[in-house]
């Protein structure tokens, strides 16, 4: 369900979060920190879903990604990390850890 490559980032498909949201919830829970990229593929993602998984990531110390070039101007105003592309989201996560790393 969620895939976690080798560097420790984890990669969730919005279909699969929704269609088992209990069973990504444990998994995620179960892990001392996670960044997360969120596959959205242009599913509308049902805002209390996504403050949910949010709050959970910030609670690991961790960063959620959002990857979707269409929710770009539907979340506009709001504060996510929404990018186009993987390898966008990748990079976000790396600026991030170093953010971290120094203690920014």
């Amino acid at each position: 369900m969620i895939s976690i490559d080798e560097n420790e980032i984890a990669r969730l498909d919005l279909a699969q979060f929704m269609d088992h949201k209990e069973a990504c919830f444990t998994q995620l829970q179960a892990l001392e920190k996670v960044d997360l990229i969120l596959v959205c593929n242009s599913v509308k993602v049902p805002l209390p879903d996504l403050e949910a998984l949010q709050k959970l990531i910030h609670s690991k110390e961790g960063v959620l990604v959002l990857l979707d070039p269409e929710l770009m101007q539907d979340l506009e105003g709001e504060t996510w990390n929404i990018v186009p592309t993987l390898q966008e989201a990748f990079d976000f996560i790396s600026f991030e850890r170093m953010q971290r790393d120094l203690g920014f």
